[in-house]
């Protein structure tokens, strides 16, 4: 059972999650009958789970019950060895999905994805490939199909450095959030897409940073 950004989950649903893990029972919504489960559970999150137990934002009991093997990931922006082989099976996948011909990706757009930090790591990777291939021409993603490069130009200063850096990282995570719902007029869906983040996961930020 794969539980996606398990830190958005309240503190009741935490309760009744640990509640299942430690019983290996659960009751579906309207029913009284017990059932019950043997589930392997994969927990994932790009939050630090263990200063949110000391926050009192997540239950001790339930990250020590889920924190049995811990594996951290990088973020993409520092695994640009990986895009390649990404980008080519999201291709692979998405052409099957809306039965296309398979683009090949220029050299270009390949150097450009390798150049770009990636703040929603691999579902915005996912997510641009996904548009690319229902939109690029002559079956071939350009640069100009990934829709990278504006994104770049917002992000420089008058003198051409980035914004970001004298930002705290709340201020950036607050910057994107406004950016993403700025360019998808307000849908909150379609922005937590661009970002590579779960609706669940957007709706906290947004409380968060009151947007």
């Amino acid at each position: 059972l794969l539980l996606d950004e398990i830190a958005e989950l309240s503190l009741s649903t935490q309760t009744k999650l640990l509640n299942v893990i430690e019983r290996r029972q659960l009751r579906r919504l309207g029913s009284s009958k017990e059932i019950s489960v043997n589930s392997h559970i994969i927990a994932t999150t790009n939050r630090d789970l263990h200063q949110l137990v000391i926050s009192g934002e997540f239950r001790a009991d339930l990250y020590f019950r889920l924190n049995v093997v811990e594996i951290k990931l990088p973020p993409l922006r520092l695994r640009q060895q990986d895009i390649a082989e990404l980008a080519q099976f999201f291709i692979e996948q998405f052409a099957k999905r809306y039965g296309v011909e398979q683009p090949r990706l220029a050299y270009d757009a390949m150097r450009e994805m390798q150049q770009y930090d990636w703040p929603g790591n691999i579902r915005e990777l996912e997510n641009v490939l996904e548009r690319a291939v229902m939109l690029c021409k002559q079956s071939v993603i350009e640069s100009d199909d990934l829709s990278l490069k504006a994104f770049g130009r917002d992000n420089q200063d008058e003198q051409g450095g980035s914004k970001f850096e004298k930002m705290t990282l709340d201020q950036v995570e607050k910057y994107l959030l406004e950016t993403a719902l700025k360019r998808s007029s307000g849908n909150v869906s379609r922005a937590a897409r661009q970002l590579g983040l779960t609706r669940m996961a957007m709706r906290y930020r947004m409380e968060k940073y009151k947007l």
